[in-house]
């Protein structure tokens, strides 16, 4: 998700120098299982580490951060709406491991789409089934107005990845 929303900021001459955040669901296992959880903390608040241009060593920083107890998500603000301090929220979605049938035809995908906050335009959804991640976005039209150009961000970004895997192995 970083590089992506790098790229695309990056693209659109926005990059900030500060850090971006993301709201991570408390539910999720790479947070779950090391840090504990109380009924407040339904979120978690990662740095996504944009100011660092390297893709592998900004991954490094997130699987470092995810490995300790994180920040519990805040709301902000006095009087008036509050309004989360990240600057965007990731979920997965968990859907059947096994593929789906209904009269013989096989469902072939399985998605979802997070609302979004006032303050916090933008949200993706992880989703899992029958071994094929995907993942959607939504987006206020004010903050991301050409989605197209961002999904192919996330698309190269992606490949990115995917090479640098394949080289390390």
């Amino acid at each position: 998700m970083q590089r992506w929303r790098r790229r695309y900021l990056a693209s659109q001459a926005e990059l900030p120098d500060q850090t971006l955040t993301v709201a991570v669901s408390a539910s999720d296992a790479a947070l779950s299982a090391h840090s504990p959880q109380t009924a407040s903390d339904k979120n978690q608040l990662l740095d996504l580490h944009t100011d660092k241009e390297d893709a592998m060593v900004r991954l490094a920083a997130i699987q470092a951060q995810a490995a300790v107890a994180q920040r519990p998500l805040r709301l902000a603000g006095g009087r008036g709406p509050k309004v989360p301090q990240a600057h965007c929220t990731l979920t997965h979605v968990p859907g059947p491991h096994a593929p789906l049938y209904l009269r013989g035809a096989r469902m072939t995908y399985f998605s979802a789409i997070l609302p979004i906050a006032d303050g916090m335009g933008l949200s993706y959804a992880v989703t899992c089934y029958d071994g094929k991640v995907v993942i959607s976005f939504a987006s206020c039209h004010e903050q991301l107005p050409d989605p197209e150009v961002f999904a192919q961000c996330l698309r190269d970004s992606f490949q990115e990845y995917h090479a640098l895997a394949t080289v390390a192995a």
